[in-house]
């Protein structure tokens, strides 16, 4: 009867919590209306049924089942449990199993009573699967105050000073990095994120175990449920192999930027609008034009004599997507006219699209003026040999003419000596007497000589001689004795002797074996 007391009834149904009232048969004796709605069944349905039957569980019919283990000497028992819902999703209760007992202090059955922790459980899922994420990030997180407490960390913030999680909570800023880095870069940030914010910035901090390192920080307001700012969120970046790279890049671009100023060539980009996008110091030098009334300029504003001749070389490239090289032609800047040799290649982006041509240009103006110069010089060379040529023939014909009359002179002088000088020679001789003869004998090799020219071939290879040393020359190489010579120049014989010695040294045989006569007479051979 008392189970039906109204009071009692409102009192049962009005806590949150399913509740379910279990004899020691294993009957249900009475659910509340909270506890119906979690099995999807009516009051009248439940009651009376097996327990198992209301809300069955993997504990039910083993030794884990609460009645069972109440009826086995336990008074109180909590466990947790998952219900499919009427609606079809999972949900998470803890179950507390109560002795009830009868006024004897009788077991008569359990008090069961459901409480639905689902939400508790998705929350601290929820929390772990934070935890995990903030863990397990390479970034430096913390939680501070606006006192500048830290409330959390994460294991990379710790990790930096050396320190654990639980070290550095409840610790100050200042305490950490020191006064003089407080004060001078992360008060200053920090203030202005307490405002509601949020500041990044980038500086060098010196951690404990990292080093030197480049960060790259942000502050991002910590709100409370009132939207009320209670602190701010640190998310440290070590950027420092970023910050490397970009200044090596930087300084590769700054020596790239020198070596592309810095070549004898003109260097330039042209999009396929005809603009020039990037020149070179040395085009600039060479047109006389500040950079900025090239850079972003078509080939006809800055080059409009020649521009239509560039921009179809340019299109050519564009459209072929093949490179055009040594293409001769002229530039001119103010009131000089260069000569260039241009090669111009595709300009691509990343992608391998077209969006333009890249031109070097060498100035060849020297060169082209030398080869000017040259073609004049070779045609007046070429009229100079022609007119050489001509001359040629025409000497030709004179030495031949002057050779022709040579033989025919000497033909006449040979036949005048046959018919008149030899008869007469040969009277003179047969009227010397026997000591005088060998006159006759030199007068007849003289006379020899002028027909075959021996001593003009002395003359010509020995220029130092004397008239008297070719005198003697001559008779020495017709077998003269020194006695015989000194006797034609009433002379001593020891005189022509030291002629002789002269005659060798004058002619290069001195201090050798050769024979004076067989020299000479080697010379009328050759």
């Amino acid at each position: 009867n008392r189970f039906n007391s109204a009071q009692w009834e409102r009192i049962f149904n009005s806590t949150a919590n399913g509740m379910i009232i279990i004899d020691t048969q294993y009957r249900t004796k009475h659910v509340n209306d909270r506890f119906c709605e979690m099995i999807g069944m009516s009051r009248d349905e439940a009651i009376g049924q097996k327990c198992r039957e209301c809300f069955p569980s993997k504990s039910c019919g083993t030794d884990n089942c609460p009645l069972k283990r109440i009826i086995n000497g336990k008074d109180l028992i909590e466990f947790e449990v998952e219900k499919e819902s009427p609606d079809g999703s999972r949900l998470t209760y803890i179950v507390s199993a109560t002795a009830l007992r009868d006024d004897a202090g009788v077991l008569i059955g359990i008090i069961e009573c459901f409480t639905n922790i689902t939400r508790h459980m998705e929350a601290e899922e929820h929390m772990w699967q934070y935890k995990c994420i903030v863990s397990s990030s390479n970034d430096m997180l913390a939680l501070l105050d606006k006192n500048f407490v830290y409330l959390a960390v994460n294991e990379k913030y710790a990790e930096a000073f050396g320190k654990t999680n639980r070290e550095l909570v409840g610790r100050t800023v200042p305490d950490v990095f020191g006064d003089t880095i407080f004060e001078t870069v992360i008060r200053p940030n920090a203030e202005k994120c307490l405002q509601g914010i949020e500041v990044r910035y980038q500086d060098w901090f010196d951690f404990p175990i990292l080093g030197k390192r480049f960060m790259e920080i942000t502050y991002d307001p910590y709100l409370g449920s009132d939207n009320s700012t209670r602190g701010f969120v640190v998310n440290g970046r070590d950027i420092t192999e970023r910050k490397q790279a970009e200044e090596m890049q930087e300084r590769q671009k700054e020596e790239l930027d020198i070596i592309f100023n810095s070549v004898p060539a003109l260097i330039f980009y042209k999009d396929k609008e005809n603009r020039f996008i990037r020149v070179n110091q040395g085009l600039v030098d060479t047109a006389g034009l500040p950079r900025e009334q090239i850079e972003g300029k078509t080939a006809f504003e800055t080059f409009p004599e020649n521009a239509e001749r560039y921009w179809q070389d340019d299109l050519e490239v564009i459209n072929s997507g093949v490179p055009k090289r040594n293409i001769v032609e002229p530039l001119v800047a103010g009131d000089d006219t260069y000569w260039v040799q241009t090669d111009k290649i595709p300009y691509r982006d990343s992608a391998g699209n077209i969006i333009g041509i890249i031109g070097f240009s060498l100035d060849i103006t020297a060169r082209k003026r030398a080869e000017e110069q040259l073609h004049k010089t070779n045609e007046v060379l070429a009229a100079e040999r022609s007119m050489l040529e001509s001359k040629n023939v025409a000497l030709k014909e004179v030495l031949g003419q002057i050779e022709t009359q040579k033989q025919e002179t000497e033909q006449l002088l040979q036949s005048n000596v046959n018919r008149i000088v030899q008869p007469l020679l040969q009277i003179i001789t047969d009227r010397l007497s026997g000591d005088d003869e060998h006159l006759a004998g030199l007068l007849r090799r003289a006379l020899g000589d002028l027909l075959e020219p021996t001593i003009g071939k002395l003359e010509e290879s020995h220029t130092n001689l004397s008239p008297r040393e070719f005198e003697i020359c001559n008779m020495v190489r017709q077998g003269w004795t020194s006695k015989q010579i000194a006797g034609v120049f009433c002379t001593s014989e020891g005189t022509v002797e030291q002629q002789r010695k002269k005659i060798r040294r004058k002619l290069g045989i001195a201090g050798t074996k050769t024979n004076l006569v067989s020299h000479l007479q080697a010379v009328k051979s050759k």
